[in-house]
């Protein structure tokens, strides 16, 4: 995935992301036709995690801050 954000190439290789992917996954080693739809749910829940784990990293962040903290951070702005 990091290839995607850091690369100056502007297309990414159907094949290449696939097998990147079956490295996390070996079940979609294979070019099965059922598996087109679980490769997709797969790649969707995986980014649903990724938004809601940052969400959530967000809020705690937040939330952890003090009065003090804030108001020490807002003088070195």
């Amino acid at each position: 995935m990091t290839m995607l954000w850091t690369t100056n190439e502007s297309s990414v290789s159907p094949n290449d992301f696939k097998s990147r992917i079956s490295k996390f996954a070996p079940r979609f080693v294979g070019y099965n036709q059922q598996d087109a739809q679980e490769f997709l749910i797969y790649l969707l829940e995986g980014l649903h995690e990724d938004l809601n784990r940052c969400d959530k990293d967000k809020k705690k962040k937040l939330s952890v801050i003090s009065k003090e903290q804030e108001e020490e951070e807002d003088r070195l702005r």
